[in-house]
């Protein structure tokens, strides 16, 4: 099908984009795809979105939840960063600590440290 190529240019150009004029232009040339994207493109779309700071804006601090939320910043893109935050709204719940275990091993929409996944179950005691 014509879209599965452009939705993996797309996924592969937000990860590359330097400045937010160049996220814009993605922005602008791919969104359209959103609606027929699957589930799991969107997600995989999402990580490498975010990534990039220059197509996902910022994201909150501290680390006391499991994901990182993209919050408004003073200095974003017009087009892309609003983008992101609306994505990230519509695919939080698909953002499940096993999925993030798995996909985010950089740690981009998710504070590892507090995935219950990632911490070392607890030995018990022998008796």
């Amino acid at each position: 099908m014509f879209h599965a190529p452009r939705i993996e240019a797309w996924t592969r150009a937000v990860t590359t984009v330097t400045n937010y004029e160049g996220a814009n232009k993605v922005h602008d040339r791919f969104h359209g795809l959103w609606a027929v994207m699957p589930v799991e493109k969107k997600l995989r779309w999402l990580l490498a979105a975010g990534g990039n700071g220059e197509v996902a804006g910022a994201f909150q601090e501290p680390n006391t939840k499991l994901l990182r939320e993209p919050v408004k910043s003073a200095h974003e893109s017009w087009a892309s960063a609003p983008f992101f935050r609306e994505a990230f709204v519509e695919l939080k719940e698909l953002l499940t600590a096993q999925w993030l275990f798995d996909n985010d091993k950089d740690g981009v929409l998710h504070h590892a440290n507090n995935n219950p996944l990632s911490k070392p179950k607890a030995k018990r005691a022998a008796r």
